[in-house]
């Protein structure tokens, strides 16, 4: 897919502008002020993976991990700090690799910018096309296995995962409102 249809989707998975920890300023980020970043997100996704089913695998975490939210994408809680969330800030970027608090890499995977967002894609997409070939494209296994789940079966975040990864079989069409927030 291309930047604009990986764009469309993303919006159709989670609008920007509603996580309440998605600031900016100390205020919520806007509509728009996400849409351009969700649009940085689709560029970088668009020119760094080879195919649908990459991207399709790396939105799912994404939205599983994230919720594309600001605070993860730059690295920041609602206050400008480190994030200190559920493993108590050992997970780094969109993709919430676990790589610990105080990791010198994981501090390089986050950023709003381009190159970090890039970085970011990179290392969800390594750990992620090792489990793709490993599971043979088998979602509940891919998730799995990049989850670090060894029984998956009847677990509800690797579940959620694989209906996200349903989900963006589905193409979404670019709205009017996130056309005119891009511009």
């Amino acid at each position: 897919m291309n930047a604009l249809a990986l764009l469309a989707l993303m919006v159709s998975l989670v609008a920007p502008g509603i996580a309440p920890l998605s600031v900016v300023d100390g205020r919520r980020e806007t509509f728009d002020e996400g849409a351009r970043r969700y649009l940085t997100i689709a560029r970088e996704l668009a020119d760094a993976t080879s195919n649908a089913t990459e991207q399709r695998f790396v939105l799912s975490v994404f939205v599983n991990e994230s919720t594309f939210r600001r605070d993860v994408h730059a690295g920041t809680n609602h206050n400008g700090k480190r994030t200190k969330m559920e493993d108590r800030g050992a997970s780094w970027c969109l993709g919430q690799i676990h790589l610990g608090q105080t990791s010198a890499h994981g501090r390089k995977l986050v950023g709003v910018s381009a190159k970090a967002t890039r970085r970011c894609i990179n290392e969800t997409l390594a750990r992620l096309k090792f489990a793709i070939r490993r599971c043979k494209k088998r979602p509940i296994c891919v998730f799995a296995f990049y989850g670090g789940v060894k029984d998956p079966k009847g677990h509800k975040g690797i579940a959620a995962r694989v209906r996200s990864y349903a989900k963006t079989a589905k193409r979404a069409p670019l709205t009017e409102r996130t056309r005119e927030a891009i511009k």
